[in-house]
């Protein structure tokens, strides 16, 4: 039994991706932005959504990777060969500081993805615990047959502070008063008409009410391929579908406020339930290839 078990196990030959001349830093990035999981997975987010990379900064730089989630989390990506260092750690900080400002409606997190996570950085990092929601990652490269090479991300060190933990932002985030006041209650009424109109695709789901969008939740787990956000003189409705030219040019032929948001989702704006039920074929059609794409 053990010669067995000793005959399934082989020792394991790490990459080091600064020797490794044939896979640069710019393969990695573009792998990672294909395969939005394998960063899911290091960081425990779900349906990680990749939104941008190499987005230009007006300091100068210019950010790896940016991802998005269904929690409206940002998460600005740093991806550097070899061991982390200061200027690795500095850029990372401006980057997500700029992002935070330019975007305060997002929640943002700073991610480091490094060969080698040193101990020079954990001395730096903990200067700022507790001020900046970071996460760190460690890259391993290990080669495979046929001249592959695998990737690795192991989560290293993860600030981040999730508002869940705080009782009063929690109360904030979950009440439907707090959002009737942001937007109005004539807004609220026509969400829940529209939620209504769209039932035979919901009926097992409930509306969520988060700090930025009103999702849906099945069983209090959420399950947002569809979200509301309520305003002063309409109410967004986002689905998060594959991109469908012809209903978009359908919906924009009837003069329905129509977009498609970071190549994620469509955002259609309504101001009466009017205006929902003379596009609601369209609008139903969208949402079932958002429930399929997301399996639920």
């Amino acid at each position: 039994m053990s010669n067995n078990t000793n005959n399934k196990l082989t020792p394991m030959t790490q990459l080091n991706l600064t020797e490794e001349k044939t896979i640069t830093e710019a393969n990695i990035r573009d792998f990672l932005y294909d395969h939005p999981e394998i960063l899911g997975d290091a960081i425990g987010v779900k349906n990680l959504q990749p939104l941008q990379r190499e987005k230009r900064q007006f300091s100068g730089g210019r950010i790896d990777l940016l991802f998005g989630d269904d929690e409206n989390n940002r998460y600005e990506v740093e991806l550097q060969l070899g061991a982390t260092d200061e200027t690795h750690i500095i850029r990372s900080i401006e980057y997500w500081d700029i992002e935070r400002k330019r975007y305060p409606k997002y929640d943002h997190i700073a991610v480091l993805i490094a060969e080698n996570i040193t101990g020079r950085f954990f001395n730096v990092i903990s200067l700022f615990h507790g001020a900046i929601p970071l996460i760190a990652l460690q890259l391993t490269a290990i080669p495979l047959p046929d001249n592959k090479v695998g990737l690795n991300l192991t989560n290293i060190l993860d600030l981040t502070v999730s508002s869940a933990d705080d009782d009063t932002e929690q109360e904030l985030v979950t009440n439907r008063a707090w959002w009737e006041q942001r937007s109005n209650s004539t807004m609220m009424t026509l969400m829940d008409n529209i939620f209504k109109e769209i039932n035979p695709l919901c009926q097992e789901f409930e509306l969520n009410y988060n700090k930025f969008y009103i999702g849906l939740k099945k069983d209090g787990i959420a399950k947002n391929f569809i979200s509301f956000v309520p305003q002063k003189g309409n109410v967004q409705l986002r689905i998060h579908c594959d991109e469908n030219n012809e209903i978009e040019e359908l919906l924009s032929s009837k003069h329905i406020d129509i977009e498609r948001k970071y190549r994620q989702y469509y955002q259609i704006a309504f101001s009466t339930i009017k205006s929902f039920n003379e596009s609601k074929e369209e609008i139903l059609k969208l949402i079932t290839s958002a429930k399929n794409k997301r399996g639920v």
